[in-house]
């Protein structure tokens, strides 16, 4: 659990590892040093929601510089900040931030084209309510909802990535380099986090 000792040496969480991974590996592919990754985040502030059932949730806006003359342990910390303040206003709705930005809604998402998604969750006993119990199903892909998707689910034998994307902007080839250009900058940053 490299990427769990690693968070934990900077004060952060493994989510954050790879939203900084992430957005290195954006920021080399798109050769951009400015970036914004929408993330779902579960909202449940009150105790008395803690146990209930049903959806309770945001969209959070991760927006991002990328230096690419710092180390991974330096990029993790300005992610922290980042995620850190995204959580301070996880109230606000994501159309209220729409709508003071300005822009114009459509059909895709109107802030962001990479979304990532941690899956908390992978005990299915971990549903279960008294006589009432829930089951993981594994479904078909359907039709991408952004441009990228990155799904995080933690496992007992660690953590398992998966990729949802759009056919008409990417193929399976470049979507199996940009697996291979994450897994490369995770591996380095959690065991050479002052390298790169």
């Amino acid at each position: 659990r490299a990427s769990e000792r690693c968070a934990s040496d900077h004060d952060g969480t493994p989510f954050m590892i790879v939203v900084a991974a992430l957005s290195i590996v954006l920021s080399r592919v798109c050769a951009t040093d400015d970036l914004t990754i929408g993330t779902p985040h579960a909202m449940r502030p009150d105790a008395d929601l803690w146990g209930e059932f049903g959806y309770f949730g945001n969209t959070l806006l991760l927006r991002m510089p990328v230096d690419r003359h710092t180390t991974f342990a330096e990029h993790f910390l300005s992610v922290r900040q980042t995620v850190l303040a995204a959580y301070q206003h996880q109230n606000v709705p994501f159309e209220e931030v729409v709508k003071a930005l300005g822009v114009t809604p459509t059909n895709t998402t109107p802030l962001f084209q990479v979304m990532m998604v941690l899956h908390a969750f992978t005990d299915e006993a971990a549903y279960a309510r008294d006589d009432f119990s829930l089951e993981v199903v594994e479904t078909a892909p359907g039709i991408a909802k952004t441009d990228l998707t990155l799904d995080v689910t933690p496992g007992p034998d660690g953590v398992v990535v998966s990729l949802e994307y759009a056919t008409d902007i990417f193929d399976e080839d470049t979507v199996r380099r940009l697996s291979a250009m994450l897994a490369e900058v995770v591996t380095v940053g959690v065991t050479a986090p002052y390298s790169m």
